[in-house]
């Protein structure tokens, strides 16, 4: 069983998870914490994503293929493709829990006095947390699943600190006005995509200065510009004032952005 004084955290990031699903599906789900939890089975994948502070910090979820599938299905369902394959799905599970991580570090950001950012993330085989939260998530009309929770070199954040600060963050409901006012000044990477291209290895290593990669762009098309690994707009480009720039054209939806998983 995990320290009780990392209930705090994991609150933060049951209220993260549900923001991110609801936001997803246009549903809130339900996650509650059992009173006695039980240890993941073998069959749990687990995935964890890295955080820049404190050095060695990771937020692992752990969940059954079936779990997973059925969270990343519902929200391709609510984007109106319910015709995704397992591929799909998973990818879209992914993603629901980058964007939980990813708001989860920026609410523990408050406890250092600057921006915690999630960096890279990856899928762990043969590996688990040696101890982890299990909660109890169901979507409306679903029967509750078990996933599992852990942190990994977040001791620094389970001082009485981050209880006082779980209060502030937390203390509204999702329901009523969210304390979206604390997050107005976090800074976000932004990032503009030219194209893609793939190229065979033999291919990579002929590159040399003065190589040319053909992108799968053409030049009329609007390039992507991405947030959290997330496209959420088109634009063209521009110059101003000597710098490139980008003018948005296009505010990616909701359903969009869902198509471009996978």
């Amino acid at each position: 069983m995990p320290q009780q004084h990392e209930r705090a955290l994991v609150d933060i990031w049951i209220r993260c998870l549900r923001e991110a699903v609801e936001a997803l599906t246009g549903e809130p789900p339900e996650i509650t914490v059992p009173a006695h939890s039980g240890a993941p089975a073998e069959a749990v994948r687990w995935w964890r994503q890295r955080l820049d502070h404190p050095e060695g910090a990771w937020i692992w979820v752990g969940a059954p293929e079936a779990t997973a599938a059925s969270l990343g299905g519902r929200v391709l369902q609510a984007a109106g493709l319910a015709d995704a394959d397992a591929g799909q799905a998973r990818g879209t599970y992914f993603e629901i829990l980058q964007q939980a991580t990813s708001a989860t570090a920026v609410a523990l950001g408050g406890r250092f006095g600057r921006e915690l950012r999630a960096l890279e993330s990856e899928e762990v085989s043969g590996q688990a947390p040696p101890e982890s939260w299990e909660l109890r998530l169901a979507l409306p009309g679903e029967e509750p699943s078990s996933l599992w929770v852990a942190f990994e070199g977040l001791g620094e954040l389970v001082s009485p600190p981050v209880e006082e600060a779980t209060l502030v963050v937390t203390g509204t409901s999702s329901s009523g006005g969210q304390p979206i006012d604390l997050l107005l000044d976090v800074e976000l990477p932004v990032s503009v995509s030219f194209g893609r291209t793939q190229l065979p290895l033999k291919e990579v290593l002929k590159l040399t200065s003065g190589s040319i990669v053909e992108l799968n762009r053409p030049v009329a098309e609007p390039v992507e510009v991405i947030v959290n690994n997330c496209v959420i707009a088109r634009g063209e480009v521009v110059v101003v004032e000597g710098n490139y720039g980008v003018r948005i054209t296009e505010i990616v939806s909701r359903q969009q952005r869902l198509r471009t998983l996978g």
